[in-house]
Order: C-alpha cells, then structure tokens, then sequence
C-alpha cells in the first residue's frame, strides 16, 4: 500500500520545511547539496529521508535541527518547528527546541 502525503497548512504542521536549498561550498562537484525541498509533519506523523549516499539526507535533518555547519549556507527557504522559525534562529532558541520539541536519530 503506497503512503500518500497530505499538504497541511503552516498553522496546522508541526515541522514545516518551504523551498529549502542549501549550497555547498565552491569546489565541490555539484552546486547544491539540496535544492528546493518542500514537505509538512502533523504532530504524530513519521518521516523517513532515504536516499543514495551524498544525496542530502543528513544536510536535510542538520539543517532542521538547526545544526547544519557555517560553511554550508542555507540560500533559500524556511523551516517551521512548532511555529518557530529555525533558519537564523539564535543558539539558545535552537537549544530549547531540541529535545523538547524535536528529537532525530541519526545513523
């Protein structure tokens, strides 16, 4: 049976991620790490990011979590977790959000 993803509003989703591309530094064999990921999370729902190695999965999660290095650059988009807005959120909003409001599992 193939799941079916439903768009929510930004008011309604939990995590919200509108239009994320993030570059990666010059030199490196592609411009972007990821480009222009859209997608919504209710409160309860699961999402799983697969994906070839090198494909952006754990710039994805990084990014969400607020944890992405500074030398890899969000260009454009936004992420919502909780109604807040994480991209260029300062350190201490980051920090009262991770483990309160969002957990990952990284492998």
């Amino acid at each position: 049976m193939a799941a079916s993803i439903q768009a929510v509003s930004v008011d309604d989703a939990a995590l919200s991620v509108r239009g994320l591309t993030v570059d990666l530094p010059k030199g490196m064999e592609r411009s972007h790490a990821v480009e222009n990921i859209s997608f919504d999370l209710k409160r309860g729902q699961i999402l799983c990011i697969i994906g070839e190695s090198g494909s952006g999965k754990s710039v994805t999660a990084n990014t969400i979590m607020g944890l992405l290095p500074k030398l890899i650059p969000v260009s454009s988009g936004a992420i919502h977790l909780d109604g807040t807005a994480i991209i260029g959120a300062p350190a201490k909003t980051l920090r009262g959000l991770r483990g309160r409001v969002v957990s990952m599992i990284f492998q």
